[in-house]
């Protein structure tokens, strides 16, 4: 079975990867395109928030891309961040009106997210902002602290995830660590070898 974790920043997706690979030891967990390319370059240069550009989010899902087609159907792996990500924050960046996305880079990566989700993933595990369940903003000198900028990202999440066809399902993820870790496991029908605290 392979996951995608996806959502907009600071809700805890990377905590919830690592505490799939201790809940289920024989997933594989693909970490962050971001994170992944920064520990190979830190100095590389990819424009996040209102700078995003072209560049940058062809970097992004491309190292995404690239974890993808490593696995086969039938393989069991977590990733961090799905093929949809990259385009809520395209249109973040978008909406900000200091970038060189335009309309037909924002389609092409529609279609770029329905391709790959339908041939590589089988569910997406969606983080949202919930009121009911609020998650502090961590500002840990990467992400943009931007006011807003976290909600308007999640925003774009949630009315593309109602829009485009993506030929998986998208479950919604939700509460403390050990509940989020509950709901995986009884999505999958898998008995977590550990809960979180």
């Amino acid at each position: 079975m392979r996951l995608a974790i996806s959502g907009t920043h600071s809700m805890g997706k990377t905590t919830l990867l690592g505490d799939c690979a201790r809940a289920f030891p024989d997933f594989v967990c693909e970490t962050e395109a971001y994170r992944s390319l920064r520990s190979f370059n830190p100095d590389l240069e990819i424009g996040l928030g209102r700078e995003a550009d072209k560049h940058a989010m062809w970097i992004l899902q491309g190292n995404l891309m690239g974890k993808l087609l490593r696995h086969r159907k039938g393989d069991k792996v977590f990733f961090d961040r799905g093929p949809a990500d990259m385009l809520a924050y395209s249109l973040y960046a978008r909406e900000e009106g200091r970038t060189d996305l335009d309309e037909g880079f924002l389609q092409s990566m529609r279609e770029i997210a329905c391709i790959y989700c339908r041939e590589f993933l089988d569910a997406i595990l969606f983080v949202p902002i919930r009121n009911d369940y609020a998650i502090e903003f961590e500002d840990d000198g990467v992400r943009p602290t931007d006011d807003g900028y976290r909600e308007r990202v999640d925003a774009h999440f949630k009315r593309e995830y109602q829009k485009l066809d993506l030929g998986v399902p998208v479950v919604e993820i939700q509460g403390t660590r050990r509940e989020r870790i509950a709901a995986i496991a009884n999505y999958m029908g898998y008995q977590p070898a550990v809960l979180p605290p």
